[in-house]
């Protein structure tokens, strides 16, 4: 899993983003700022995966990418809570 293009991981959660934007506007919001980091690092680095990127330690995009992929788990455990909860009630 470590070797994921970024791109994957950043339309993944830009599509979250979509799909919870009237559920939870903040998750929506957390998600777009995460999605675009995430993009914006597989265009300055296409095909590379999330810990090479971070591993070369490029400061200008090491330190946002180390910033948003913990913000996209948190965006993608909010989403599926939000779906399981929606489905039990």
């Amino acid at each position: 899993m470590a070797d994921v293009p970024l791109l994957a991981p950043a339309l993944i959660v830009l599509a979250i983003a979509a799909l919870e934007w009237r559920g939870s506007r903040a998750v929506a919001y957390a998600a777009i700022v995460a999605g675009f980091v995430l993009l914006t690092s597989a265009f300055a680095y296409p095909g590379l995966s999330a810990a090479q990127v971070l591993s070369a330690g490029h400061a200008l995009v090491a330190y946002p990418l180390a910033a948003a992929r913990p913000i996209a788990l948190a965006c993608l455990l909010g989403f599926a809570l939000r779906r399981v909860r929606d489905v039990a009630a």
